[in-house]
């Protein structure tokens, strides 16, 4: 298979991005970003203590997971299309 030598770089995954969404239940955030071949990917932030909760931290957190989480699958994915 004739793959085209892919960087693996921030910019690289966070253009693999279609949506992004978050999803609120008391001080539990979710971002659920999809991707351009609609693959859901999810992150999430909780805060115990409800007098701490912060909406944009919340929504900045669960984003970062999400990303890092995109940024796994990507790197399996060209790991994987690169050994063929």
């Amino acid at each position: 298979m004739n793959i085209p030598n892919l960087d693996l770089t921030r910019e690289f995954v966070l253009n693999q991005i279609k949506d992004v969404r978050y999803f609120y239940d008391g001080t539990l955030t979710i971002c659920v970003i999809t991707t351009l071949a609609d693959f859901k990917i999810i992150g999430s932030s909780y805060v115990f203590d409800e007098r701490k909760y912060n909406q944009i931290k919340g929504m900045e957190a669960a984003r970062a997971k999400a990303e890092a989480a995109l940024f796994e699958h990507c790197a399996y994915y060209l790991k994987a299309i690169s050994s063929n």
